[in-house]
């Protein structure tokens, strides 16, 4: 082993050993007894951290934001008696919560929990203008849930179309069509 050290003790050696190179080739920072390639037993600040010769696979402090990139997408992964796929991030821009091939911008499989004093999802098309649509669970008195155009007009209608099929029409002003 060669060890790196500052100091010198009474029999000439080094008083303090701050990083060991191995015969296999492992260093060890902080550690005299490198368990991989690197070791690091202490606080590392690392600026850029590449995963292989290309350059599209690191992990690196980008203007105080975490920036991680991957050439095919990005996975995040627990260990729960075995490596399980939690959060992926394909290139296309999509993201999946409990699958590896979302289809959609966000692809949940599993239930999901929207929580809040009045838990509201907003589902906006802005191709023509901003036109939201808004599914809202309200406890305050009675429970209630209401699904609404977020615009007050009496032109407005919720339609219940089984199969694309239109089964009822709720319109803005109270009439129903069955």
């Amino acid at each position: 082993k060669i060890f790196l050290g500052f100091g010198l003790d009474g029999d000439g050696s080094p008083a303090t050993e701050v990083m060991t190179l191995t015969q296999g080739g492992s260093v060890g920072i902080g550690t005299n007894a490198p368990a991989a390639l690197l070791h690091v037993d202490g606080i590392a600040i690392i600026d850029d951290l590449r995963f292989d010769s290309l350059s599209s696979h690191f992990i690196k402090n980008d203007s105080n934001l975490l920036r991680i990139a991957g050439d095919n997408g990005i996975k995040l992964q627990s260990y729960d008696g075995g490596w399980q796929d939690r959060l992926t991030i394909i290139d296309n821009g999509n993201v999946g919560i409990g699958t590896v091939s979302p289809s959609e911008k966000l692809h949940v499989a599993g239930d999901i929990k929207i929580s809040g004093s009045t838990a509201v999802i907003n589902l906006e098309n802005t191709s023509g203008g901003t036109q939201v649509g808004r599914i809202t669970f309200d406890q305050t008195g009675n429970n209630k849930l209401v699904i609404s155009p977020h615009y007050n007009n009496a032109a407005n209608k919720i339609q219940l179309a089984p199969q694309n099929n239109i089964a009822a029409t709720f319109l803005g002003s109270g009439n129903v069509g069955i």
